[in-house]
């Protein structure tokens, strides 16, 4: 989710399992930031890795101008404001497939 200002994914409380499992992770919005959908506000290589090029230089660093408060909650997704289209940066849920796989040491 590198074309936003803080959206991220993740997964939490998950029992491990005995073999094998799979689950599916959701968008979530940090909320350190109103997401401007505007590439100076979101991290540079947002723009290279969908072949964009803008006077925007991008950030690596929180504006204190656009903060929020900070509450965790499920993304809205791209709405299609300043920069960002939803049909090129836009995406559904889930946002990530993670495998977990218990891996025991051989024996020798």
């Amino acid at each position: 989710m590198i074309c936003t200002n803080d959206g991220f994914t993740g997964i939490d409380s998950l029992p491990l399992p005995k073999r094998k499992a799979t689950v599916f992770a959701r968008a979530y919005d940090a909320r350190t930031e109103t997401n401007t959908e505007d590439f100076a506000d979101i991290v540079p290589p947002c723009q290279g890795l969908i072949g964009v090029s803008s006077d925007d230089m991008g950030t690596g660093m929180s504006n204190p101008v656009i903060a929020e408060d900070g509450i965790v909650i499920p993304h809205a997704g791209i709405n299609g404001g300043a920069d960002l289209l939803p049909n090129v940066h836009g995406w559904g849920e889930p946002v990530a497939k993670i495998e977990i796989e218990v891996v025991r040491p051989h024996s020798d």
